[in-house]
C-alpha cells in the first residue's frame, strides 16, 4: 500500500516519513528519495514548527473497532502538532470507519475535523465523515492504494520453491489462510469452528492448508499466535509459512499459487485479487464488509462467529466458480486503479508546483 503511494506521488515530493521499529524487519528497502525517522522522534511536531504540511496517507485512522488508542489518539497527537501551528493536514487515499462511541466521536471533532481534505476509499467511508461534521466538499472517492500496487519483479518461480520447502504439492489445490487476534483473542468457538471447518476441506475435499501471516509482529494479538491457535486444534496440522515482513512482490509471487485465500485481513484479501487468487473474507469491521460490497466477494463469517459449514460451503463455491469470478474480479481492480487515481486530487490542488 505504502509503495503504491510512495510511486505516484509527483517526482519532486519529498516526503519525511515516521517509521514504527518493525521496520527493520522489512525485507526491501524503502525509496531512497526520502526521508525516515522513527516515531520516537515526534518529526510531527519538528515538520510542524518548520510549516511544512502533514500528509495522512493510507490505512484506517479513523476506527474504534480496536479501541481509541490506537490509531486515533496515536494520530491525533501529531495532528494536534499541525493544528496548533496552522499548518495544514491532507488525508490522501485512507479508510474511515463509522464512529459510534461519545469518546470517539468527540476526538475526531477536536483533532480529525481541522484535517483540510480527504480523498478516501469509498462513497461509504465519506458518508462516515459526512455524518462526523465533514464538509462534503472537502471529500474526494477514490479507493485504496494497494489497487495501484505494481510489481517490480515476478516473484512467482520463487515462491513456487517456497511453497515447495514447506512441503506444499502444487499440483493439489492450496488455500492460504490469514487470521488476526488482536481484540477478538478470547473467541475460543469461532477457532474451533474455524480449525473443524480447515479440517474438513483437507480430509474431505482435498485443499492443502497454509497460514499466512500478514501483520509479522510477534506476539499474542497477531497473526502468528492466532495462527497457531487454530494449528493446534486442527487434527491434521497445516504449514504456516515463515513469518516475515514479506515485500509486496514476495506476497504476490507466494499468493500467485494459491486457488482460494480466506482473509481476515482487508490488505490480505486486496492482494489476492491483485495475485489473481480469489478472497473469501472474514468480515472484521466496517472496511472489510465494504470491500465485500465494493467487489462482490463471498463474505463467510464475522470474526465474533464463524460457522464451520457455512465457511465450507463458501470455500467450495467460491472454488466451483473461480474461473468466472476472477474475470470479473480482474474488471473491478481495473476500476479500482482508475478510483484510486483520485487520491491525490487535493493533493494537486494545493501544491500545484509537486
Amino acid at each position: 500500500m505504502s509503495w503504491a503511494f510512495w510511486d505516484h506521488l509527483p517526482a519532486a515530493a519529498r516526503l519525511e516519513v515516521e517509521l514504527f521499529p518493525a521496520h527493520v524487519l522489512n525485507r526491501e528497502r524503502y525509496p531512497v528519495r526520502f526521508e525516515y525517522l522513527p516515531v520516537s522522534e515526534n518529526g510531527a511536531a519538528r515538520a510542524a514548527e518548520a510549516g511544512i504540511p502533514g500528509l495522512l496517507a493510507c490505512g484506517t485512522p479513523v476506527n474504534e473497532t480496536e479501541g481509541l488508542d490506537f490509531p486515533m489518539r496515536f494520530i491525533a497527537e501529531r495532528l494536534r502538532c499541525f493544528h496548533q501551528h496552522g499548518v495544514p493536514v491532507d488525508a490522501v487515499g485512507v479508510g474511515i470507519d463509522w464512529l459510534h462511541s461519545k469518546r470517539g466521536r468527540q476526538l475526531f471533532q477536536e483533532d480529525f475535523l481541522p484535517i483540510r481534505s480527504w480523498t478516501v476509499r469509498t462513497a461509504a467511508c465519506r458518508d462516515a465523515l459526512i455524518d462526523l461534521g465533514v464538509r462534503e466538499d472537502r471529500i474526494i472517492v477514490g479507493a485504496d492504494w494497494a489497487w495501484l500496487y505494481r510489481p517490480r519483479k515476478d516473484l512467482r518461480e520463487w515462491g513456487a520453491k517456497t511453497w515447495a520447502s514447506l512441503g506444499i504439492d502444487l499440483a493439489r489445490p492450496l488455500l492460504a489462510v490469514n487470521l488476526v487476534n488482536l481484540v477478538w483473542r478470547s473467541r475460543s468457538d469461532a477457532k474451533a469452528e474455524m480449525a473443524s471447518a480447515l479440517d474438513c476441506l483437507q480430509f474431505r475435499h482435498g485443499f492443502q492448508i497454509a497460514f499466512f501471516c500478514s501483520e509479522c509482529r510477534s506476539g499474542e494479538m497477531f497473526d502468528f499466535a492466532a495462527a497457531s491457535e487454530v494449528k493446534a486444534l486442527m487434527e491434521r496440522r497445516p504449514v504456516i509459512v515463515p513469518n516475515l515482513y514479506y515485500s509486496p512482490d514476495e506476497a504476490l509471487g507466494l499468493l500467485a499459487h494459491v486457488q482460494i485465500a480466506v482473509s481476515a485481513r482487508y490488505h490480505f484479501a486486496v492482494l489476492a485479487a491483485i495475485a489473481g487468487t480469489l478472497p473469501v473474507c472474514i468480515v472484521r469491521g466496517h472496511k472489510m464488509r465494504g470491500l465485500v460490497e465494493e467487489l462482490g466477494l463471498a463474505a463467510s463469517c464475522t470474526i465474533e462467529k464463524v460457522d464451520a459449514a457455512k465457511l465450507v460451503d463458501d470455500v467450495l463455491s467460491a472454488d466451483s466458480g473461480r474461473s468466472k469470478s476472477l474475470e470479473t474480479l480482474k474488471l473491478l481492480r481495473t476500476h479500482m486503479a482508475v478510483r484510486a487515481m483520485n487520491n491525490l486530487a487535493f493533493f494537486r490542488m494545493f501544491h500545484p508546483d509537486k
